[in-house]
């Protein structure tokens, strides 16, 4: 085999262990806590355009996102389930290094949220 054929498909076996490893659905959220998305964002002009977004995977606490998994570049879509429900399809492109922009935008809001259930709490005592 030569160089130029080994490359995609060392590439296809790695994004079929980041598959595995990243679940049929990636998001596992019951009640607020559990897996999620938080953050979205494009890498290129190009994923833009095709829809595939750069999100970040959170521990997610109270719908609070708490400590970031690992960011990924994703397309969303809804498909008709049986017995007619809706369900949310992810369609993983790759794994990227963790997004710090949207881990400190989510902690910031994460702050914000945190302060305002403080307020509520001790404005209704």
């Amino acid at each position: 085999m030569t160089t130029a054929n080994t490359a995609p498909n060392e590439e296809a076996r790695n994004l079929e262990r980041i598959r595995q490893n990243f679940g049929r659905n990636g998001m596992y959220l019951f009640s607020g806590v559990g897996v999620g998305f938080r953050g979205r964002d494009f890498k290129s002009e190009s994923d833009r355009v095709e829809g595939i977004e750069l999100r970040t995977r959170w521990i997610v606490a109270l719908w609070l996102p708490l400590i970031p998994i690992g960011s990924y570049r994703i397309r969303t879509s809804k498909r008709v389930a049986s017995g007619g429900r809706t369900k949310r399809v992810l369609e993983l492109f790759s794994e990227e290094p963790l997004a710090w922009r949207q881990v400190l935008r989510m902690w910031s809001l994460t702050v914000v949220g945190i302060a305002g259930m403080l307020v509520v709490y001790y404005l209704s005592w």
